[in-house]
């Protein structure tokens, strides 16, 4: 009993010590209870001028429950610390344990400190985007400052000794930077005498575009059942190219990305047949009414004898694949006098339509609203990520990612070109999560809009052809990119 008194009179005056509140009979049996001891560390390394280390711990009892008011005392090498931060005064190994007023040890951490002339070199990384929109997204973050020593790559924290620099001034912030001016901003971060390389943030102005509607029809073949689809599949579209409206459901980071932008493309159902004729509903031409497979083949053939007036729809052809290894196609639209990289193009317009439809596997996920989207990504002029491996910025744009992929399948690409960690965010993606178009999709998007050939843009609507569609007489100018996973 005297035994047991006297550590509960320690148990009090440590208690006093520490000024943790509340104090009481709980907190008394919290620390006899306290059987286990876990010791966390943010960071197993140090150098001069960084952050201190910060310790956490967890306290349990016996049976695993978690203890609130156990006071951890810690210890780096044979030195008590008087908080749970350290800083060491000198470089070396240290290891750090804690200790429980009851005399439980946790388990040890190791610590390497170093000072600065251990350092090889400085290494600026932007995990961010790099391009950047003025006005309504002009915040930039996610810089990591990291030191080189052996060959290996620590990360700082940074703190009133170690700032990033804008052009050589000094900032304050680390988490994010305004610009409200377009241009290129480069950034660095110095260590004593050395300094690190510079990463550079591209700022592009605001453009504002007159929106356009293209018409499109969704031709149906044995699918009855995914007709009702269309209202939805239009408006979720619809919502994508604009980027507004984002749920979390699309996207990684609730829609909070810096580089989307509203295409300005809208589409709408169509209303009427090519003579007038009414449709089945708005937007819906059935070919083939009932519910079953097709094959390839077949799919193409019908496509063909039902394609109609390119200048006034894009053509949507769904069916249910029997043997089809893609949840959609579609062919890039054909430029009039512009060279595009990546998109064909012609220096005269000819006379004959150019084949561009879309085709949908309604029995391999074709009708969801991030395929449809996908396909007429690719038929206004955009490829995947990977479609040129690590040349030309992957898919000719040199705001999104680039990664290879030479078999072309879903795969788990944790890399992209420049051995950067990346997350698959773009809907020109096979598997992308985060739904959006860039600054430079865009770009691409409003020139095929601007010379793009038999798509039912504003200026192709009037053209109007008259005469009647000869299917032996459509000219395929490229081969339609197969997708096979969104």
């Amino acid at each position: 009993m005297k035994k047991y008194f006297s550590l509960v009179v320690s148990l009090l005056l440590l208690a006093a010590c520490n000024n943790q509140n509340p104090r009481g009979m709980e907190d008394i049996y919290e620390n006899l209870s306290a059987r286990y001891l876990n010791i966390y560390a943010d960071k197993d390394f140090y150098v001069a001028n960084d952050a201190p280390i910060v310790l956490s711990s967890e306290v349990l009892t016996t049976f695993f429950d978690t203890l609130r008011y156990v006071p951890v005392t810690y210890i780096a090498n044979n030195d008590t610390l008087p908080d749970n931060t350290f800083a060491p005064s000198n470089k070396g190994r240290y290891t750090i344990k804690g200790v429980l007023p009851n005399g439980v040890i946790s388990n040890i951490l190791r610590v390497e400190a170093f000072d600065e002339s251990d350092v090889e070199r400085l290494k600026l990384q932007h995990n961010g985007v790099n391009y950047l929109t003025t006005n309504e997204w002009s915040v930039s973050g996610d810089f990591r400052q990291l030191v080189v020593i052996d060959g290996k790559e620590f990360e700082l924290t940074q703190n009133e000794d170690i700032k990033l620099l804008l052009a050589g001034a000094a900032q304050d912030k680390k988490e994010g930077f305004q610009f409200s001016q377009a241009g290129e901003y480069d950034f660095t971060f110095k260590l004593g005498n050395l300094t690190s390389n510079t990463e550079t943030i591209f700022v592009r102005e605001r453009k504002q575009f007159d929106e356009v509607e293209l018409p499109i029809v969704f031709h149906f073949i044995n699918t009855d059942n995914f007709r009702s689809l269309v209202p939805s599949l239009i408006s979720g579209t619809n919502r994508l190219f604009s980027n507004t409206g984002i749920t979390p459901d699309d996207v990684i980071r609730a829609g909070d990305n810096a580089n989307k932008v509203n295409t300005f493309v809208k589409f709408s159902l169509a209303s009427s047949a090519p003579a007038g004729e009414s449709l089945s509903g708005p937007g819906i031409h059935v070919i083939q009414e009932g519910n079953g497979t097709i094959t390839l083949g077949r799919m193409q053939q019908l496509a063909r004898e039902n394609y109609w007036n390119p200048n006034k729809y894009i053509n949507v052809f769904v069916g249910a694949g029997n043997g089809w290894s893609f949840a959609g196609n579609a062919q890039l639209a054909t430029l009039l006098g512009v060279d595009l990289p990546g998109a064909p193009s012609v220096d005269t317009e000819p006379s004959d339509p150019i084949y561009n439809r879309v085709f949908l596997n309604a029995a391999g996920g074709g009708m969801s609203v991030g395929t449809l989207a996908h396909e007429l990504g690719h038929l206004l002029g955009l490829h995947h990520m990977f479609e040129v491996g690590c040349s030309l910025e992957g898919d000719y744009v040199t705001d999104t990612y680039a990664y290879r992929n030479p078999n072309g399948a879903f795969l788990n690409v944790t890399e992209d070109c420049l051995g950067n960690d990346f997350s698959k965010d773009n809907l020109m993606d096979y598997g992308g999560t985060e739904r959006v178009f860039t600054y430079g999709q865009r770009e691409r998007v409003r020139l095929v809009i601007d010379f793009g050939l038999f798509i039912p843009t504003p200026t192709n609507i009037l053209k109007g052809k008259k005469k009647v569609m000869d299917p032996s007489r459509l000219i395929i100018t490229n081969k339609p990119i197969e997708c096979h996973f969104h």
